[in-house]
């Protein structure tokens, strides 16, 4: 009986923890609905983020193959392309779990692609500012301008999972950032300057459309269970109504 409650306790306190993470995330783990919905338009959006960020990638190390050296022309993209592939594989939900299992399940998927986005993110951008070690000026803007682009993209694919595109625009542009002002050249200063605006009103839609997107899914469910209480209601009501009598029922004369 004490094993019992010790397992219970376990299983308790472990959920707890459970949604306070996905509550640090910006994630509703309470909230079933919006967690699919944004699960759903993740997987849906997921080739097409992979696709941007692994094209700059080799685009990047194409470009700065003649002069930088082998570990971050050839290793790192090898090393990034297998975290891609490792991430991908661990985002799938095997069909044969049960409800709650499933439900669980979305939530750590979305947890996951946060975790994901932002050591990614670092390992994307110290990779990025390794380059521009190597290479003269106009390398480097070419080099910023393919990341620069994949990393908005990138993030704009994550846009309905809110702490996910943060992650992306703030650890794989902000340490770029840093770097660039940090340079004191003006030419780097003014991509820093640009690039933190940019970010700064990504921030601010992600946050809006994020926000939006919840309460449309909300929405939906409101109205759908109204709908339901309607078509309820009306089943009801008209077995009822055959059993009313009319008058002249009796007398076979309807008046």
């Amino acid at each position: 009986m004490s094993s019992m409650v010790v397992i219970d306790t376990l299983e308790t306190s472990s959920l707890a923890r459970f949604d306070i993470l996905a509550k640090a995330f910006g994630i509703d783990s309470k909230n079933h609905e919006v967690c699919l919905a944004q699960y759903k338009v993740v997987c849906a959006q997921a080739p097409v983020f992979y696709l941007i960020m692994i094209s700059a990638m080799f685009a990047v190390a194409y470009v700065s193959f003649s002069s930088a050296p082998a570990f971050l022309t050839i290793v790192m993209p090898l090393y990034l392309l297998t975290g891609f592939l490792a991430a991908y594989y661990g985002f799938a939900i095997p069909r044969s779990i049960t409800l709650q299992a499933y439900r669980r399940a979305i939530v750590r998927s979305l947890m996951t692609s946060v975790l994901v986005t932002i050591v990614f993110g670092i390992a994307y951008s110290y990779w990025i500012t390794s380059i521009l070690g190597y290479g003269d000026k106009t390398l480097h803007f070419l080099i910023l301008a393919i990341s620069g682009l994949a990393t908005l993209g990138a993030a704009i694919c994550l846009m309905h999972l809110r702490a996910a595109a943060l992650a992306m625009a703030i650890f794989t542009l902000g340490p770029l950032i840093v770097y660039l002002w940090l340079t004191g050249e003006p030419g780097y200063l003014a991509v820093s300057v640009i690039s933190a605006l940019v970010s700064l009103v990504f921030v601010f839609v992600a946050n809006k459309y994020s926000r939006d997107f919840s309460e449309i899914i909300l929405r939906r469910i409101e109205i759908e269970a109204k709908k339901m209480k309607r078509n309820c209601s009306a089943s009801q009501i008209v077995p009822l109504l055959n059993w009313i009598p009319l008058p002249g029922w009796q007398t076979g004369v309807l008046s």
